[in-house]
């Protein structure tokens, strides 16, 4: 039962991810299968939806730091 759990929260982190808006989201349902399992896969994943979400503050970061320099 677990690992259907965790499927389906890897599947649907993967699909927010792929929205391109939702990469918090993916986050915690990633966060949240790596508790339930412990697959390479999600935490592959779950690296990668780290990055993106690293990078996205850094792009804002820098986006704000012109405007109000």
């Amino acid at each position: 039962m677990t690992i259907i759990l965790a499927k389906g929260l890897y599947r649907r982190a993967l699909a927010r991810v792929a929205l391109k808006e939702e990469e918090a989201e993916a986050e915690k349902d990633l966060v949240e299968a790596t508790k339930l399992v412990n697959d390479q896969a999600i935490s592959s994943e779950l690296e990668k939806v780290r990055a993106i979400i690293k990078a996205k503050k850094e792009r804002e970061k820098a986006k704000f730091k012109k405007m109000f320099a």
